[in-house]
């Protein structure tokens, strides 16, 4: 009986040091590279107001000169214009 249990400690011991190896190895996780350089054209007039990040997204608000406002969706991680947004009053 004894060696029994003594076998079945040494296998769980094993068995242990087996999986934290495994769970210390890990995979290498990919960092995204950097996307150079994004030039968003804004209409004439506008000036940026706010940004807001989401995620891995940028939401510029912009103030047009003639009272309208407009959102740009950023994808920051991949660097390009998801789309715009605008805003107009009411009349």
């Amino acid at each position: 009986m004894t060696v029994l249990l003594v076998g079945g400690l040494v296998l769980l011991i094993v068995g242990m040091a087996r999986t934290a190896g495994e769970l210390g190895r890990g995979e290498a996780v990919a960092v995204p590279s950097g996307f150079g350089e994004l030039r968003l054209t804004l209409p004439p007039g506008a000036r940026l107001e706010s940004v807001t990040a989401g995620g891995d997204r940028l939401y510029l608000r912009l103030a047009a000169a003639d009272g309208k406002t407009e959102l740009l969706v950023v994808d920051a991680a991949r660097g390009r214009l998801l789309g715009r947004i605008v805003l107009e009053p009411q009349p």
